[in-house]
């Protein structure tokens, strides 16, 4: 998921704090 090649998961890694909510939501 870190490896960045994908734009969203910029948007993950912004907010790796709230990684685990992103995955719960997914």
């Amino acid at each position: 998921m870190d490896d960045g090649s994908i734009p969203t998961s910029s948007i993950i890694i912004g907010s790796h704090k709230h990684v685990n909510v992103y995955v719960l939501m997914f």
